[in-house]
This record gives structure tokens, sequence and C-alpha cells, in this order.
């Protein structure tokens, strides 16, 4: 039997290593199916690679919708599928569809949704759907019955426990290295641990009951033996470890890092990490970090004002940031640091909070390449900031499936010109939407010089001296002084 899973064009225009896909497909594997794996920047090769999978024995066809921006991509090619394998059942699975369930079983274009860890669902969906049902005794899954739509809960969690031979012969491997700034050419992304304890605002963990809370982590003998298959098997000399909370159990990093050490694995790595996660980390810990090749962090900060941060529930402090900005910078860490403005009610205060805090953190990341990610907050359905909005601003939301596809759309599109389209957040005026783009401009202006140790420091400092003069500009001023950056 075949199943074909899909990941839609990704809205950053560079897909990334499809880690949950060959977790499942490591699942199917066990149990004699065949598994394909598309992941495309272009429908064209997509449709080109399914002409070559689809046979009589597929049993399905997944999409993968991670994210609200990927939505109107899976629509487009579930429609697709509809009319070109019109007796195949496309099954969605992905974060998102945590979000709008309903909505999306309301759609024709879609036959059932995977609530839960695909490991513990796909293998009896499949079977289910082979044998024409049932499927009410399937739990983490939706699927319609008579035009109604059932959902049958969720599932318990996949365990973690144990080696994972992951099935990286199913994907061109090369397709997904990565050449960084901090040095190699060869960087790949892995996953060891799942779930998230906190409940930022902005993040489907705020509401849903946390679905996503309970943290589970591999072993550390997985995360090893892992590593040497990607360094021995397909050659890579970096390592990114996606972990939300990769830092969380301290005791577990250190094992992390004397495995590391002790196997006399020669690789650079780096990793995501939180403000109060770093800020815990003992002196020691730093020192074996840096020992078994951790080069960088990246750290979500999202604002420099107190009252914002308490909005998102970040639960950090910026007494906390200049705590861990001095400690990386003590170690000798390349820093990545990420921002997110056009919150509801920030204001042009806060956003100079944010422009300072990005001016201070500027000048202690001189060798880091390109140290800042500042974008704008697109609202996630579901979300406590996001309800939040919709009762304060009495904002007329989405109500189709296809209604939400279009107003996602609007904000990759948006991003992609630069601009805040004021209809998508009418928390906002229009002199705040101007502060905004002009400030971020400024920004990415300072951003791309940062290219490691050859950067020019005289202009970085120049920059760095306008982002700090920017936030105090009247508004007659500032029109020439952006003129002349």
């Amino acid at each position: 039997m075949n199943f074909i899973l899909i990941y839609p064009p990704s809205y950053l225009k560079e897909p990334g290593l499809p880690i949950g896909g060959l977790y499942l497909a490591e699942s199917l594997l066990k149990h004699d199916y065949a598994v394909q794996i598309i992941n495309s920047c272009t429908y064209e090769e997509i449709f080109t690679q399914l002409k070559e999978y689809v046979n009589d024995n597929t049993v399905a066809i997944g999409i993968s919708v991670a994210s609200i921006l990927t939505l109107k991509d899976a629509l487009y090619i579930s429609e697709s599928l509809k009319a070109i394998y019109p007796n195949i059942p496309i099954i969605w699975g992905g974060q998102y569809i945590l979000v709008q369930p309903t909505e999306i079983l309301q759609s024709n274009l879609v036959d059932f949704i995977c609530l839960a860890e695909g490991e513990k669902v796909i293998l009896q969906l499949l079977e289910a759907i082979k044998k024409g049902g049932p499927f009410n005794n399937i739990k983490g899954i939706g699927y319609k019955d008579s035009q109604k739509h059932i959902i049958t809960g969720m599932a318990d969690y996949t365990s973690l426990k144990g080696c994972f031979k992951l099935p990286y012969h199913l994907i061109n491997m090369p397709d997904y290295y990565r050449k960084l700034g901090i040095g190699g050419e060869r960087w790949l992304g892995v996953l060891y641990s799942r779930g998230c304890p906190y409940r930022c605002s902005f993040c489907i963990n705020s509401t849903l009951k946390g679905i996503n809370s309970h943290m589970r982590y591999n072993d550390i003998e997985h995360a090893i033996y892992d590593i040497k298959r990607l360094l021995f098997d397909y050659n890579v000399d970096g390592i990114t470890i996606y972990d939300d909370h990769f830092l969380l159990k301290e005791d577990r990093v250190i094992s992390f890092c004397e495995k590391v050490i002790s196997e006399n694995i020669k690789l650079k790595f780096r990793a995501s990490a939180r403000i109060d996660a770093l800020d815990k980390l003992s002196d020691d810990s730093f020192r074996l970090l840096r020992k078994a090749g951790f080069l960088s962090f990246n750290v979500g900060i999202e604002s420099g004002s107190p009252k914002i941060l308490s909005l998102l529930n970040k639960n950090i402090t910026l007494e906390q940031v200049y705590s861990v900005d001095e400690k990386l910078s003590k170690y000798s860490f390349y820093k990545s640091w990420n921002f997110i403005n056009a919150f509801p009610s920030e204001t042009i205060e806060d956003l100079k909070l944010t422009l300072q805090l990005i001016a201070h953190l500027a000048r202690t990341c001189l060798d880091s390449p390109v140290p800042f990610r500042f974008r704008k907050y697109a609202p996630l359905p579901k979300t406590k900031l996001f309800e939040w909005v919709v009762e304060r601003f009495n904002w007329d939301v989405p109500k189709t499936l296809e209604e939400w596809s279009d107003f996602s759309q609007r904000f990759v599109d948006e991003g992609e010109r630069g601009d805040i389209d004021l209809t998508l957040r009418p928390w906002m005026t229009k002199e705040l939407a101007e502060y905004m783009i002009e400030g971020g401009a400024l920004v990415e202006s300072l951003n791309l010089l940062y290219t490691g140790k050859d950067a020019n420091r005289q202009k970085i400092e120049s920059q760095i001296k306008k982002l700090e003069r920017f936030p105090e500009l009247t508004n007659a001023v500032k029109s020439r002084f952006i003129g002349n950056l």
C-alpha cells in the first residue's frame, strides 16, 4: 500500500527539512507501507512528482498544514487533487488543524483530518480507509458521516523513547543543506523534543487547554545516533536544533554535551532558546556548550516594552535580556534576536522602547551575521490574543475556510510588499503604521551590515546612532532624516 505526503510551498520560499513527515514515514515503513514525501517550492514540481508516485495502491494523500500562512496553498493543492484523483481520499494534518478542525471538515476538499501526532494515528486511519471504515474508534481524527462532521477527540502523545531510524533516503538531503554566516556550508535541522509548557498569548498553546503543553524528550541515545547518521552518511558540518526548549532542562543539556564530547563528534551546533532558560544556565554549562561545538542561539524577545511583554504573557523581563546578552558575549556566542511589532495596543512609545533595545543589542553582537529578525504580528485564530482583538475591536473575522485562506494570504502579500495593511489591523493608526514601516526599514538596513567578522564596524556604528536618534525625532525632522538614510 502507498501513502503520499505533500508539504505545500513554503511562504518563506525555502522548504525546510520535513522532520515531522520523516517520523510519520518511519512509522508506516515498519508496517510495509510505501511512503513518498513531496516538499517543493512550486506547484509544477509537486504535480510532476505526483504523476510519478500515484498508483493503484495509493490509499490516501496527506497534506501538512503547519501554519495559517500555508492555507491558500493547501486549498489549491486539495482542489487540484480532487480534480485529478477524485477517488483518492485527502487527509490534512499539521498544527494548524488544531485551530479550525470544524471549518476544515466543512470543506468538500478535505476528507479526513488528523488532530493528533501523526505517528499514533496514521496507520489506523489508512487501514480503516482501505476497509471503508469504521472510523469512530480511532482517536485523534475528524471525518464526515452522512454530511455530519465527527471529531473523535485527541489521541495519546507519541512516545519518543528509543532510537528512531528516520528514512532520510526518502528525500534528497543536499536540497536542505544551508550555508550560514557563522561558518559551515552543510547545516541540517533536527528535532529532539516536543511540546511547550508556556502560554504566550499569540501562540496556539494559549488556548485549546494548552494542547501541546506536555514536554517530551527523545532519549539522548537517539539524538547521538541521529547526529552520527547525519555526520557520516550525509556529511553535514552543522546541526540546527529546532526544539522550542532545548535548554529547558539543564541536566539534559549537560548530558547531551558530554555525550557529544565523549563520542568525539566534531560539528557546529546552534539552537533556539528562551531568555529565562538562558539566564538560568550556569557558567559551567555555558562553557560546556562551547566545548561541545555550540556557536549560536536564536532567542525570541518580541518587544522592548514591558507593557507588550505582559500582553504577550512572555514571562520574561528586560533585566533578563540584558543579563543573557552579557553571558552570550562573555562566552563568545553568536546572537540571533527575534522581535515582532504591530501587536494590538502597541503604541509609538512601545515601539520606541523596542528600537532602543535593538540599538543596545546591536553594539554587543558585532561579529554575528544578520542578528535581528523584525517581523509583524499575524493573528492566529483561537489564540488568547486573537480572541481579545475580536472582542475589543468587534473584528469581523472570516467564516469559511476559503475566507480564512484569503485572509492569511493578505498577510503574506503584506510581508512581501513591506507595508502595513490597516484593514488587517483595526487597532492601528496610519501614523503608527508609518512609524513602524520606517523604524523597521532602519533596523533592516542595520541588520544587513552584519556580515560576520569582516563587517564594517564604522558603518554599523553610524547606523546604530541613526537608530538611537530615530525614536526621538519629530515627524517633520523624521521625514528629512529618513530621506537621507
